[in-house]
C-alpha cells in the first residue's frame, strides 16, 4: 500500500489490472469509474492527451457518464483547446439536453471565449429546467458586469445573494459584496459585518457598522443608526468620535421624547 502512495504513477498499470478484471466480470459501471480516476491522475501529471484517452475509455463503456464528459472538457480548456471545448460541450449538450451541469459548462465556456450571447441563451436553457440554479444566477451576473450592466447584475443576484455567500470563500464573499458597494450601501453593509465579524476583524466590522450608523443617520433613521454606532462602541469602546455619534443621537432622541410627552401634557389639559 506504501509504494502505491508514493508512486502514483506506478499505481496505473495496477488500476488497469483493476479496470480488466471488472470487464470480465461484466462490472461496467465500476470499470468506467476507475477509468475515470486514471484520468484524473494522469491530468494531475500534467499530460492532457492520456487524461483525454482514459475518460474516453469510459464513456466507450457508458457513452452519458457526465463525469467523464466534464473532465474532458476541464482538459480541454486547461489545455488552452477553447474551440475544441466548445464543439466538445455542444455535442455533450445534445446527448444530455436535460441536464442543467452540462448546459452550465456550456455557459462557462462561451463566456471564457467572450460569446456573451451564446452563453446566455445556454443560462435560459437551464433556468427552464431548474429556475432557481444558483450557477446559472451568478453566471447572469458575470455576463452582465462584463457587458457594463453592473445594476443589472446587483438586482439579479439580491433575491438568492445570501445563499450565493453561502456557497463562496468568505474573501471572495467579501470581493463580490465590495465590488457592489457603489450601488447598495445597506445591503452589502449588513452583509459585510457578518462576513468580517466571522473572520474575526473587529476593525472592519466596526468600519461597515459606522458606515451603516452614518447611512441611517442620513435618512432620518435615527434609532438604527444608534444601534450601529453603540454595537461599534461595545467593539471600540476608546473610539471618541463614535461616542460623539452616541451622545449626539441620544440627546436628539431625549429632546423628541420631551417634545412629544409635552405635546401629549398641552393635548390633555
Amino acid at each position: 500500500n506504501a509504494c502505491i502512495v508514493e508512486d502514483e504513477s506506478g499505481y496505473i498499470p495496477f488500476r488497469i489490472k483493476i479496470v480488466e478484471i471488472y470487464i470480465k466480470e461484466g462490472l461496467k459501471s465500476e470499470a468506467a469509474k476507475e477509468f475515470i480516476n486514471i484520468a484524473r491522475i494522469f491530468e494531475e501529471k500534467g499530460d492532457p492527451e492520456k487524461s483525454i484517452e482514459h475518460y474516453q475509455k469510459a464513456l466507450d463503456i457508458q457513452p452519458a457518464y457526465k463525469e467523464a464528459i466534464l473532465g474532458i472538457n476541464y482538459v480541454l480548456e486547461k489545455s488552452g483547446d477553447l474551440q475544441r471545448a466548445i464543439e466538445h460541450i455542444k455535442g455533450a449538450s445534445k446527448l444530455l439536453p436535460q441536464d442543467s451541469d452540462i448546459h452550465i459548462r456550456f455557459a462557462e465556456i462561451h463566456i471564457q471565449a467572450g460569446m456573451l450571447d451564446e452563453a446566455k441563451k445556454c443560462i435560459k436553457k437551464i433556468t427552464e429546467i431548474e429556475p432557481a440554479n444558483m450557477k446559472a444566477v451568478r453566471l447572469l451576473g458575470e455576463i452582465y458586469i462584463k457587458e457594463g450592466h453592473k445594476e443589472k447584475a446587483w438586482m439579479k443576484y439580491l433575491p438568492v445573494l445570501d445563499e450565493m455567500l453561502l456557497d463562496m470563500e468568505n474573501d471572495d464573499a467579501v470581493k463580490l459584496l465590495e465590488s457592489f458597494k457603489d450601488i447598495d450601501k445597506f445591503e452589502t453593509g449588513k452583509r459585510l459585518v457578518t462576513l468580517h465579524r466571522q473572520n474575526g476583524e473587529n476593525l472592519k466590522v466596526v468600519h461597515e457598522l459606522v458606515s451603516l450608523g452614518d447611512l441611517y443617520s442620513t435618512k432620518d433613521m435615527q434609532k438604527e443608526a444608534l444601534d450601529c454606532y453603540k454595537e461599534a462602541l461595545l467593539i471600540n469602546s476608546d473610539d471618541n468620535s463614535i461616542k460623539a455619534k452616541v451622545i449626539e443621537l441620544e440627546k436628539k432622541a431625549l429632546m423628541e421624547h420631551v417634545s412629544t410627552t409635552g405635546e401629549k401634557t398641552v393635548d390633555g389639559d
